[in-house]
């Protein structure tokens, strides 16, 4: 079913596809030039379990640097002590709300998903299968409880740029794959749009720019982060969103060899639709470190 699945999917879209299109679908199905340059070793089990460990260590010392600083400094900020409005529950979320947003997802698929993300869209299977995701997602809210075997991450290095030394695992960024029942997201405005927005406005009145960029993502602490959740943004069902968080996984893929799992205890899953908007709610202090040391109040929290 699956064989015949497949066949059918290519054929209509190399029936419909441009040149373009075409090329990059017959690349992808020949596997053209998707090797990836990795460090020497003796094996690929060594590589795997030195790799994750590197990436492991990076984040920790980025942040024990990050509990030196003056970042959790709690100086009065009128605007984040304001009353919010309080979730005390979840909404019931329905078969037909579950459906619009499956389909109109990427058909990625994570190695461990159970069954391959393009099938699971297939009009034939999704009926069969939106029943039981539904209600194990209700199940998930009411109870507080996120499963187990949806937080693991498998991780394949990236060479950040060609020509880098392969045997330095600096050179490396991690490229996380999580599974598709959590991958899920809707459509929100970039930050970058606005940022760009924001610059062309003051370079329009004469103004000038001054763009410090922090990139705290990797070390962004779980209890710090639910205790945001909880003072400022108001979310008092947090019995699931710490199960959420608690209690992930990660592990290194070379070739055909996995590295044994390490528990992460900072960050959050790359590519869901919840990590943004928790890196954001993360950064809800930094204000009061902007607020303490800006000269002008006026150009601040843009």
């Amino acid at each position: 079913m699956i064989n015949t699945a497949k066949s059918r999917y290519y054929q209509d879209k190399l029936t419909t596809a441009d040149n373009k299109e075409t090329f990059r679908l017959i690349n992808s199905l020949i596997n053209y030039n998707t090797w990836i340059p990795l460090p020497s070793g003796t094996s690929d089990q060594t590589l795997t379990d030195e790799c994750v460990h590197f990436f492991n260590n990076k984040v920790q010392k980025i942040r024990l640097g990050l509990d030196k600083s003056d970042f959790n400094n709690n100086t009065a900020c009128p605007d984040l002590d304001e009353p919010v409005p309080k979730l005390r529950s979840f909404r019931v979320q329905t078969q037909e709300e579950l459906d619009k947003v499956i389909k109109s997802c990427a058909s990625k698929t994570y190695s461990l998903d159970p069954i391959p993300t393009a099938l699971l869209k297939n009009n034939s299977v999704l009926p069969i299968m939106l029943p039981t995701i539904t209600d194990l997602m209700n199940a998930s809210l009411s109870t507080g409880i996120f499963p187990n075997r949806l937080k693991r991450a498998l991780v394949t290095p990236r060479l950040k740029k060609t020509g880098l030394d392969t045997n330095t695992f600096s050179n490396y960024r991690p490229d996380s794959n999580i599974p598709f029942i959590i991958r899920y997201c809707t459509n929100t405005k970039t930050a970058i749009l606005r940022i760009k927005a924001d610059i062309e406005e003051v370079l329009d009145q004469g103004g000038a720019i001054l763009l410090v960029l922090l990139d705290l993502s990797a070390a962004l602490d779980h209890s710090h982060l639910l205790e945001r959740l909880q003072e400022k943004v108001g979310l008092t069902a947090l019995s699931w969103m710490q199960s959420y968080l608690n209690g992930r996984t990660q592990t290194d893929k070379f070739n055909n060899s996995v590295s044994l799992d390490v528990a992460l205890f900072t960050g959050v899953p790359q590519g869901s639709v919840l990590g943004p908007f928790l890196f954001l709610v993360y950064l809800l202090p930094l204000k009061r470190v902007i607020n303490k040391y800006a000269n002008k109040p006026p150009y601040i929290c843009r």
